[in-house]
C-alpha cells in the first residue's frame, strides 16, 4: 500500500489526521496557503476538552480555557428571551490560534512536513482516482489527498463529477460573519452574558453579544448575504440597548464565511477524503465545528491506516460510517430547526417565540419534541399567517430523521449510497 499522504490546508481535522497518520509511519506533508503566524482567526470559540483528551490530542491547558455559560436566545423584536443551560460543563472557550498552534506542534512532533505560503489549485486525478495535488509551486504525487481547505476548497469544487461529491454550497447554506471585541465602558448588563438574536434588524441572521469583564464580543452573522450596512446596523443596534459597548475595537474585526448546513453526504473517493468545513462538518445551526472536525480527523486517520486497497473509496467509506454513526441524528435535528427558522419572516418568528412554539427544547437540544408538544404548537399559532406550512414541514422532517438514519449504507455499495445521498440532499 502507498504511504504518501498530502493534507491540503491546515484545518483542525486535517492536522489531526496528519499527525496520527505520520505517527503510524505514513509520509505526510501539509500544504497551507497562509504563513504560519497568520493561521487562525483572532477570536475564541467553543471546544469540548474531553474529546481532545480521550483521543490524546493536545489542546490549550485548562488554565487557558474559559467557562462556557450557555446560549440565551432573543426573539427578533427582543420581547422574548429563551434561557439555555446556565453552565455547559462539556464545553469551554479556547483561543482559535492557540488550538491550531497545539495541533501544528503535535503534527511536527510526529514527523509531518509543512509547506506554508503555498496556494492549492486542484487535485490531480487519473481514471477517476486522485493521484496528486497541483499547487502554485508545482505538482506533488500522493496516494491519499486529504482536503482540509475549508468550505471554498478549490479541490472539492473541481473534482470529477463522477465522484458524486458536492461541489459548492449555496448562499442560504453560508453564514457571512463579522466579529470584533469592543472595549467595555461600564458595568451595565442589560441581557445575560451570552445572548443570540435571530433575525436581527429584520435580516435573517444569528447575531450575538457576549458581555465579558473588559470587553463586549459582537458577532454579526447573516445567512446568505452581508454588507457594510448590515454589519454597521447590527453593531449599532446592540449599542442602542447596551450602553457599555465602546467605540474602540480591541480585537478581531475580520469577516469570514462558515458553512451552516448538514454535512455533505459523500466526502470520500478513490485516493481522496474531505474533512472539516470542506465537508460542512459543523453544527448546522451555529456553524461551530472545531471539536467535530478534530474527532472526524481521528476517524479518518484510523480508517486510512487500516486501508488494504490503497485508499480505495470502498475502504474510505468506513470513515463516513464512523462519522455518521456518531453525528447523523444531531446533524438532522439541528438542520431541521435551521430550515424552520429560515423559512419564516421576523414577524412569524416573533409569534413562534411569544406563543412558545420555539422553546429551549428546540434551541438547546435538551429534549426531542413529543407528539403532544407538536399538537399544542400548531394550536398556538393557528392565527399567525404563514406559520402552519412551515411547522408542517418541520414535523415531516422530524419524522423522517429515524428513517434516514436507518437507510444509511454501512457497507460500500455505489447504488445504495447514490440513493441515500439523494434522499439526504432532499431532506
Amino acid at each position: 500500500m502507498g504511504k504518501r499522504v498530502i493534507v491540503a490546508g491546515a484545518g483542525h481535522g486535517g492536522l489531526v489526521a496528519a499527525a496520527l497518520l505520520s505517527r503510524k509511519g505514513f509520509e505526510v506533508t501539509v500544504f497551507e496557503k497562509r504563513n504560519r503566524d497568520e493561521i487562525g482567526y483572532d477570536w475564541n470559540d467553543c471546544i469540548n476538552p474531553s474529546v481532545f483528551d480521550a483521543l490524546r490530542i493536545p489542546r490549550p491547558s485548562d488554565d487557558e480555557l474559559l467557562p462556557f455559560d450557555g446560549m440565551n436566545y432573543l426573539s427578533p423584536d427582543k420581547s422574548v428571551l429563551i434561557c439555555g443551560k446556565k453552565k455547559v460543563k462539556s464545553s469551554k472557550i479556547a483561543e482559535r490560534k492557540a488550538v491550531l498552534a497545539c495541533l501544528i506542534d503535535f503534527a511536527e512532533e510526529n514527523g509531518v512536513a509543512f509547506h506554508f505560503g503555498v496556494s492549492v489549485i486542484r487535485a490531480i486525478s487519473e481514471k477517476n482516482r486522485v493521484v496528486g495535488l497541483k499547487t502554485h509551486i508545482g505538482d506533488f504525487a500522493c496516494d491519499l489527498l486529504i482536503d482540509s481547505c475549508g468550505m471554498d476548497s478549490p479541490i472539492r469544487q473541481n473534482l470529477p463529477e463522477a465522484f458524486g461529491i458536492t461541489a459548492g454550497f449555496t448562499k442560504p447554506q453560508t453564514l457571512y460573519t463579522y466579529r470584533a471585541f469592543y472595549e467595555r465602558t461600564n458595568r451595565e448588563e442589560p441581557l445575560p452574558k451570552f445572548t443570540c438574536c435571530f433575525y436581527h434588524n429584520g435580516v435573517p441572521s444569528l447575531d450575538w453579544m457576549i458581555t465579558e469583564e473588559n470587553y463586549v464580543d459582537i458577532l454579526v452573522a447573516s445567512f446568505g448575504t452581508t454588507s457594510d450596512a448590515i454589519i454597521h446596523n447590527g453593531v449599532e443596534d446592540f449599542r442602542s440597548f447596551h450602553g457599555g459597548i465602546g467605540e474602540q475595537k480591541l480585537r478581531g474585526g475580520q469577516r469570514s464565511k462558515i458553512p451552516v448546513r448538514r454535512t455533505i453526504p459523500v466526502f470520500v473517493a478513490d485516493g481522496y477524503a474531505a474533512v472539516g468545513d470542506c465537508a460542512a462538518m459543523v453544527e448546522p445551526l451555529s456553524g461551530s465545528g472545531i471539536t467535530v472536525s478534530v474527532e472526524a480527523g481521528s476517524f479518518l486517520a484510523q480508517v486510512a491506516a487500516e486501508s488494504q486497497n490503497n485508499f480505495s473509496k470502498e475502504d474510505l467509506w468506513q470513515y463516513e460510517v464512523l462519522y455518521f454513526e456518531k453525528r447523523l441524528k444531531s446533524i438532522l435535528k439541528d438542520e431541521t430547526t435551521r430550515l424552520l427558522m429560515l423559512s419564516m419572516t421576523a414577524e412569524q418568528l416573533n409569534a413562534m417565540f411569544t406563543k412558545k412554539v420555539i422553546t429551549a427544547k428546540e434551541l438547546c437540544n435538551d429534549k426531542e419534541p413529543q407528539p403532544h408538544d407538536m399538537r399544542n404548537k400548531f394550536f398556538g399559532v393557528l392565527t399567525t399567517p404563514g406559520v402552519i406550512p412551515s411547522l408542517l414541514k418541520y414535523a415531516v422532517r422530524f419524522k423522517r430523521i429515524d428513517a434516514l438514519r436507518a437507510q444509511f449504507p454501512h457497507e460500500y455499495n455505489e447504488e445504495k449510497i447514490r440513493l441515500w445521498a439523494k434522499k439526504y440532499n432532499r431532506f
